[in-house]
């Protein structure tokens, strides 16, 4: 069996991984941020680490963004139907706190 540089085993905690975790601790919104970090850190620095292959670092990259993705994606979902009627009522306060002459 080969060790997985991308996602190895001591990111596992129990029946959480560590980024499970940190949604936890941290929400969902910081940890989409924290991929976009990390993805844009392993693109920048692919091929001029001398101890790590640049397309580790890419697949490395990879793996964040797909990641950031996903929980976008579910996030849009979540929204759903309800997005519009959220959009609608945002657009109905920031009306509100606009002053008229």
């Amino acid at each position: 069996m080969s060790y997985d540089n991308i996602n190895p085993d001591h990111y596992k905690q129990g029946d959480k991984e560590v980024w499970q975790m940190m949604i936890d601790c941290f929400g969902e919104e910081a940890y989409i941020s924290f991929c976009r970090l990390n993805a844009f850190k392993y693109r920048m620095r692919a091929g001029r680490k001398p101890t790590s292959d640049a397309s580790e670092d890419i697949k490395k990259a990879e793996w964040y963004e797909k990641k950031m993705d996903e929980l976008t994606r579910l996030e849009k979902k979540h929204l759903g139907d309800h997005a519009c009627l959220y959009f609608a009522n945002h657009l109905a306060e920031l009306a509100k706190s606009i002053p008229c002459k």
